[in-house]
């Protein structure tokens, strides 16, 4: 690069945006990994002083669609596969003193003693000349074309396949600024956090924040005095390939083709000649004093923040939030930096947290408090607990005024456990149609079990998982959507139980043909149901009863139905052959019984008429109720 990196902000999604400035020609070359082109040329601005931009050339990559990339030079082996490639190429061989002017015809190669056997085959005025390989010292092209293929081939192989340049144009040589965003690893932040207890309040405490924002140098320059940015939020974007060329594919059309037909004749007609034709952010909060609070040797807490002051300060910018650092930042290439971008002290507490859904069987200590005009980026936390180390938590994306929970430790000494016990209560009945709809009222009761084993008391605060769309009938300390938080005092060395009951609303419906004498007589106990309409469902399941006894004698009747019509059929058969005189009295017996079945077979036919008819009168009797319901 030939001009100097002066300011530089980074984004946590792995982007950066960098900006170059100093003395540039008319002429002047920047180079970018070639993994970073596509974002180079998405986002490069030159801004000369006292020029104009005539022009950005850059190299042309192979193209994306194979089937438009240009063939290149073999150069393995070097000498015989740039002589094939040259094939039908004018050029002058020397062979020692002597030169043979002509066209190259190709190469004959053996696989044993390759150079000692190739021979190159030229057309020359002569005729053709075999010229063993190993005896040309000097090839001379002689087709301009051929030698411009000959410097571009070179010129490819001389090109670093890892960074890609691109060329820029100026009226004239002019101081520039040059811009413009590229792949780089994402930066990181870390904390720091001291709690202090506060005098007389065992659960309060007072709280140091401090931010160390990481950084890392992949360029291939050193980074000197340049003005960094750390810049919080998720800004959008994307990669475009701008860089490879893309010929698209079209579809290919082919001249119509057509022939000349051959002379048609046809017969003469009398009198007659007939023809046919046929698609960021950090303010800078200045170190708090407090009065009273003490580390060990004597060491006031404010000195923790002191120890490292914010290096940085503070700028909103829409949904995004920048730490800039206030010094010039030199990093040598292939080292990181680190440097402190927030302190701030604020107020908060000490408390144990469960919820069944993320402690499991303990609950957590932790810290809560709120941000203080911060925007604090996702990213670990040491937390001190009056000076000693009490664990580790993760600090989640902050914007300023959010509210701050750290769980740091899993208290052993308190297991808790929990059961759900669901129950219901019917409250009216509703006829619609032919359906019967019942509201029910919904009942969840959630008992929490406390065991602690601590010497002193504790007060938990439990985060109970809200039952969707559900009542709490106990007033919570807070509530939101998915959880309600509860206060649980555990005391020492026994049980502690909290029950907490939600109820909700329900509406089901059942076919009114479907109850049971047991479900209507439940609904008649609740006094659901009064005595008139209560004897009116039992009237219809008395003729649902009948209807079914119906459909039974129905499949009876089918039944016998059948083996009368297979017994007829039987006797049919055995009547065919008895035509003898010796016969007649088995005949007339056979023809008595075939009468019987026959008469049976009506009778049977007859019944389902019958039943036919005495069910529908039944489906009449039950549609008219259930429309009186």
């Amino acid at each position: 690069m030939t001009l100097a990196i002066r300011r530089i902000n980074l984004y946590k999604h792995g982007l950066g945006f960098f900006e170059r400035a100093g003395q540039a020609t008319a002429s002047f070359a920047l180079e970018f990994p070639r993994r970073a082109m596509d974002d180079a040329l998405k986002s490069l601005a030159v801004i000369p002083e006292d020029a104009v931009v005539l022009g950005v050339a850059f190299e042309t990559p192979p193209d994306r669609n194979p089937a438009a990339q240009r063939q290149p030079l073999a150069f393995d082996p070097p000498i015989s596969g740039l002589l094939q490639a040259f094939a039908g190429s004018r050029a002058m061989i020397f062979i020692g003193e002597r030169s043979v002017t002509g066209e190259i015809i190709g190469l004959e190669t053996e696989e044993e003693k390759h150079l000692e056997r190739a021979l190159l085959a030229v057309s020359s005025e002569g005729g053709i000349e075999l010229i063993p390989l190993a005896h040309i010292t000097k090839v001379a092209l002689l087709d301009d074309r051929a030698q411009a293929d000959l410097e571009f081939a070179l010129t490819e192989r001389r090109r670093d396949t890892e960074r890609a340049t691109a060329r820029v144009t100026l009226s004239q040589p002019s101081e520039v600024e040059v811009s413009y965003i590229a792949p780089t690893p994402a930066w990181r932040v870390s904390y720091r956090l001291l709690a202090k207890t506060v005098e007389n309040d065992p659960e309060a405490r007072e709280i140091f924040v401090q931010g160390w924002g990481l950084f890392d140098n992949t360029l291939e320059e050193d980074l000197e005095n340049v003005e960094l940015t750390l810049t919080a939020g998720m800004p959008v974007s994307f990669r475009y390939e701008l860089h490879a060329p893309n010929t698209p594919e079209r579809p290919l059309v082919r001249d119509e083709q057509r022939t000349v037909s051959a002379p048609v004749e046809f017969d003469a007609m009398p009198q007659l000649e007939r023809a046919e034709v046929a698609m960021d952010y950090m303010m800078a909060a200045a170190p708090m004093k407090m009065e009273g609070i003490r580390l060990r040797k004597g060491r006031s807490a404010e000195s923790f923040i002191d120890s490292a002051p914010a290096q940085a300060t503070g700028e909103a910018k829409g949904a995004l939030f920048a730490y800039k650092i206030s010094t010039p930042v030199s990093v040598k290439r292939g080292e990181s930096g680190m440097v402190s971008i927030l302190n701030f002290k604020t107020r908060g507490s000490r408390e144990l947290l469960y919820n069944p859904q993320k402690t499991g069987a303990n609950p957590t200590a932790s810290l809560r408090f709120k941000n203080q005009n911060l925007t604090l980026e996702r990213g670990p936390c040491t937390i001190l607990d009056n000076a000693d180390y009490a664990g580790e938590a993760v600090v989640p994306f902050s914007p300023s005024g959010a509210e701050v929970i750290l769980a740091f430790a899993v208290e052993l000494g308190i297991k808790i456990s929990s059961q759900v016990v669901q129950r219901s209560q019917t409250t009216k009945l509703s006829f619609k149609d032919s359906s019967l709809f019942m509201d029910i009222i919904e009942h969840q009761d959630t008992t929490y079990e406390a065991l602690s084993q601590l010497e002193q008391d504790a007060v938990i605060t439990l985060e109970h998982p809200r039952w969707y769309n559900s009542q709490l009938q106990q007033k919570p300390l807070e509530e939101t959507l998915e959880f309600a938080r509860y206060k649980l005092s555990a005391i020492a060395q026994k049980r502690t139980i909290l029950t907490i009951t939600e109820t909700r609303l329900d509406t089901r419906y059942q076919d009114i043909r479907s109850l049971d004498a047991q479900t209507l007589q439940q609904f008649f106990a609740e006094r659901l149901l009064d005595a008139a309409t209560l004897k009116t469902l039992e009237g219809m399941q008395a003729k649902i009863y009948k209807i079914s006894q119906l459909e039974l004698e129905l499949s009876h009747n089918q039944n016998e139905k059948s083996k009368v019509r297979q017994r007829m059929e039987d006797t049919r058969l055995n009547l065919v052959p008895l035509t003898s005189p010796q016969d007649v009295k088995l005949r007339q017996r056979l023809v008595t019984q075939l009468g019987t079945l026959e008469d049976a077979m009506q009778q049977l036919e007859q019944r389902d008429g019958l039943i036919e008819t005495e069910k529908q009168k039944l489906e009449q009797e039950i549609d008219s109720i259930i429309k009186r319901l």
